[in-house]
């Protein structure tokens, strides 16, 4: 039997993934490979492709990094469905639905286009932040909130 909190893990989990699939499909519309535009003083939006992981790692482009990066991504998303499903704290359940959703936005991109579609620039100066997109944001948000549960827990 899921946990009482479980229907809200999958609402956030389908949200995720529809915010994210919704504002990649606006920023293929209106961006251009290489343009930037500048949003405020911090923030730019420029579309950029992304064949790795997190922060460009494994960016080969190679149909075996695809496929195994594709993978990985359905394996992890099978077994935090089953701890969402198992969890009976609604923290840790939204935590992992937001994970979830994340991890099959990006997933969508790479069985789609082969590359992740990222297009968030953050910046302070001369000091940027590897681009990245909104499925990046909840599943970083996500395991965020699953580190502080588990300080809190050890305190």
């Amino acid at each position: 039997m899921p946990n009482r909190y479980f229907k809200y893990g999958l609402l956030l989990s389908a949200f995720a993934l529809i915010s994210d699939q919704i504002t990649k499909f606006y920023a293929l519309k209106y961006l251009s490979h290489g343009e930037i535009i500048n949003v405020a003083p911090f923030f730019d939006l420029l579309l950029a492709w992304n064949k790795g992981v997190s922060f460009g790692m494994f960016n080969s482009g190679a149909q075996l990094t695809l496929i195994i990066l594709s993978s990985v991504a359905v394996a992890v998303t099978i077994f935090l469905s089953v701890w969402m499903y198992r969890s009976k704290d609604i923290f840790l359940t939204l935590a992992l639905g937001g994970i979830i959703g994340g991890a099959l936005g990006n997933l969508i991109d790479r069985l789609r286009y082969g590359a992740v579609v990222d297009f968030l620039e953050v910046y302070w100066k001369t000091h940027h932040f590897p681009t990245f997109n909104i499925a990046d944001s909840f599943i970083c948000v996500g395991v965020a909130v699953i580190l502080l549960m588990n300080l809190k827990k050890e305190n």
